[in-house]
């Protein structure tokens, strides 16, 4: 058989393969299902009364965007791994605003201790604050994993890893619209601490919920 008519054979009757939206794109499509969402549970819970003081504060409001930025660039490298060919570095973008927002809060720290000695260092119970991440990760996490499971993931881990940082980020943020926290060993320890263990999880679950 000649090699132009097994090429024919092989490809009969193959339906054509539409490529998947860019990254960028699903990106908004993703916020603009994630942030009615979590519109929806702080309406709820209402604003905190003191946020209006806060946004005032210059720290506060890099804390902030750099837990938005760690939220967007982690969405946007966990959909990029999803389209083969995609540069590999993307998936390292987030930890640079991952370290800036971890900065700001072990400056707030340092601060403390500058302020009050040991005594601005006391770790105080902030247990309310683990089902309101978890509540406002999930509905973000599934959007994502249903749009990774649309391409090709030949590193389950790491996307998976990648959107759970995302969407527990962006759970993170909604969680300081509410939900006055003025200690940041509390923000550091409890909320940076459960990010870090939604992440954990959600590489754990990678291979289960993304196969290559």
């Amino acid at each position: 058989m000649k090699t132009d008519d097994l090429i024919g054979e092989l490809s009969l009757g193959l339906a054509p393969v539409k490529p998947l939206t860019p990254p960028e794109r699903r990106l908004l499509l993703w916020l603009a299902l994630a942030i009615p969402y979590l519109a929806v549970i702080v309406a709820f819970d209402g604003l905190s009364q003191e946020l209006a003081q806060r946004l005032a504060e210059p720290r506060f409001l890099l804390e902030q965007g750099a837990a938005l930025a760690t939220a967007l660039l982690a969405g946007y490298a966990a959909l990029s791994l999803s389209i083969p060919g995609r540069p590999a570095w993307l998936a390292w973008l987030p930890f640079l605003s991952l370290a800036v927002w971890l900065a700001s809060l072990g400056q707030g720290c340092w601060q403390s201790w500058l302020a009050f000695g040991a005594g601005g260092l006391i770790l105080e119970n902030d247990w309310g604050c683990i089902p309101s991440i978890m509540l406002g990760s999930l509905v973000p996490a599934g959007v994502l994993v249903f749009m990774l499971r649309r391409g090709l993931v030949f590193l389950p881990k790491q996307a998976l890893l990648l959107a759970a940082l995302a969407s527990a980020g962006l759970a993170e943020l909604g969680l300081r619209l509410h939900h006055p926290v003025d200690s940041s060993i509390v923000v550091l320890v409890w909320h940076g601490g459960i990010v870090l263990a939604i992440a954990l999880l959600g590489r754990a679950l990678g291979p289960r919920l993304l196969k290559a």
